[in-house]
């Protein structure tokens, strides 16, 4: 799988997921406002970045962590927002690289699609996001340099960061993205992991 069809599956998973929401959700009819808290209604959104992707695995009681490589990331948020404090959002996340060491040229790429909360807790600026969720991809065995195939993985996600409000329904910020999904055991005795490290620049639509 290229990298190109890892990130086009996670937007098809994104959209699909964030039409079931948008059938629950209802959005405000035409000419309506929320003059208490104009953050309060679905959210659209996007991140992108660069950063290190890692591989792990658990041998006895020690955690064994390889530095990978240099990836780029993306993702794409789509949701509700209940107030300016809390909102669940359905996060579509992908990284990958096309430089693989000995696998030069080689593209590969990891998604996954997460149901997420985020949590502002002074209505704006700072904010916490964790989520659960699935996907799958390729990637190369740090030694073997193998390609290896995920599918139908787990997978979590936790993010920091801080943004700012560009009128009523736009802000933008920055964000300490990190995610990681479960890689069987195909790097160690098990419990194996690849993930990745990745400073965003954050943008969201409050509709």
């Amino acid at each position: 799988m290229k990298l190109e069809n890892t990130l086009k599956t996670v937007l098809i998973l994104t959209l699909t997921l964030g039409l079931n929401v948008a059938t629950l959700c209802q959005a405000h009819e035409p000419g309506e406002t929320n003059e208490t808290d104009p953050h309060k209604g679905l959210i659209l959104g996007i991140n992108f970045g660069s950063g290190n992707s890692s591989h792990g695995y658990h041998h006895n009681s020690r955690t064994v962590i390889n530095d990978g490589k240099e990836v780029g990331m993306g993702a794409l948020r789509f949701g509700y927002s209940f107030n300016s404090t809390f909102a669940l959002t359905l996060e579509g996340f992908g990284f990958g690289s096309d430089n693989c060491g000995d696998n030069e040229n080689e593209e590969w790429g990891i998604g996954a699609g997460f149901l997420a909360a985020t949590w502002h807790p002074g209505g704006h600026g700072f904010f916490l996001r964790t989520g659960i969720g699935g996907g799958g991809g390729e990637f190369y065995h740090p030694i073997t340099k193998s390609k290896i195939e995920l599918k139908e993985k787990g997978a979590i996600l936790f993010s920091l960061g801080y943004d700012w409000r560009l009128g009523d329904s736009l802000t933008l910020g920055f964000s300490l993205d990190s995610m990681a999904i479960d890689a069987g055991n195909t790097l160690g005795p098990g419990d194996d992991f690849i993930g990745s490290s990745s400073l965003a620049v954050q943008f969201n639509w409050y509709i």
